[in-house]
């Protein structure tokens, strides 16, 4: 196999160089973030992607990065109708067809907005085009408004109308607001609480694949929450949650199998040779199920 020349070697560095730019600027690192928009801009080490790159820049500049906020007013001033409002011609189309009435649109307008893709950074119009596409019906848009009245995220929070929006997006069949409902009814959190119900909803999120829900679901079926104790079916949920890499199923899952495969011995053995036993050998308790298995979508 021929050496890569000394141009290949340059451009293999300079590639892996971005990748690791881009892994510091996710965790919000201005220069970082300031250097990956440089990379998309340029198309050194990345594609070209100006959106990319006035995404990166923005970024950057709302921390006060000089470079950045240079680089990012020359990219508006210079891209004419593309960037016009800091915004790309297919966010221009989204919103064009949002303000026609598409729900579809305005879902997709608040995703944009929401994430600062291709547009500017704006929870509380995300809020509002996913408010308007709810009001349609739109399903997906129905839990991402009731997550954004959940999370208080571009509108005051209010929990009982964020349950009520998960409500109406579950009973579609969305599996993230299933699940965010089951959290809700499990918790109280907005609605009355009812664990029985919240296990109908984690088992329907779960049946989806949803692996919060399938470990929720299993924790549940383990503990006896909702009545029903099955170790067989909690044993098959916690599994197929920990097979899609599920961090929280697979703990979940090594803890009762191990509790499985090393039963407690009676308490009277131990006090009989002078041990003492707490109560928590004793009685082995797992942590609240939606606190930490199940988390919000």
């Amino acid at each position: 196999m021929d050496k890569p020349s000394a141009s290949e070697q340059a451009t293999a560095a300079r590639d892996e160089e971005v990748q690791l730019y881009i892994k510091i600027a996710e965790m919000g690192n201005a220069f970082a973030q300031y250097k990956v928009g440089c990379a998309f801009w340029d198309a050194a080490g990345a594609a070209q992607d100006k959106a990319a790159a006035i995404k990166w820049w923005r970024k950057a500049a709302a921390q006060g990065h000089a470079d950045a906020q240079a680089k990012l007013n020359e990219a508006l001033a210079a891209g004419g109708d593309e960037f016009a409002n800091g915004e790309s011609v297919a966010v221009k189309k989204l919103r064009a067809a949002a303000e026609a009435g598409d729900a579809a649109a305005q879902n997709a307008l608040g995703h944009a907005l929401h994430d600062g893709t291709d547009a500017l950074e704006d929870m509380a119009g995300a809020a509002e085009w996913w408010r308007k596409s709810a009001e349609q019906g739109h399903a997906d848009s129905q839990f991402n408004y009731g997550r954004s009245l959940h999370r208080g995220e571009g509108l005051a929070e209010n929990l009982t109308e964020a349950a009520a929006w998960y409500r109406k997006a579950a009973e579609q069949g969305h599996a993230k607001a299933q699940n965010n409902l089951a959290v809700a009814l499990f918790n109280g959190a907005g609605t009355e609480k009812n664990v029985v119900e919240a296990q109908l909803w984690f088992r329907k999120a779960a049946e989806q694949g949803l692996p919060q829900a399938q470990t929720a679901l299993g924790v549940a079926l383990l503990k006896g929450t909702g009545g029903v104790v099955d170790k067989t079916e909690a044993f098959q949920w916690l599994r197929k949650a920990a097979a899609q890499g599920y961090e929280p199923a697979a703990k979940r899952l090594a803890l009762a199998e191990l509790r499985q495969a090393s039963p407690q011995p009676p308490a009277t053995s131990c006090h009989a040779s002078g041990m003492k036993t707490s109560k928590t050998a004793e009685n082995p308790k797992f942590p609240p199920v939606v606190e930490s298995e199940s988390r919000l979508g």
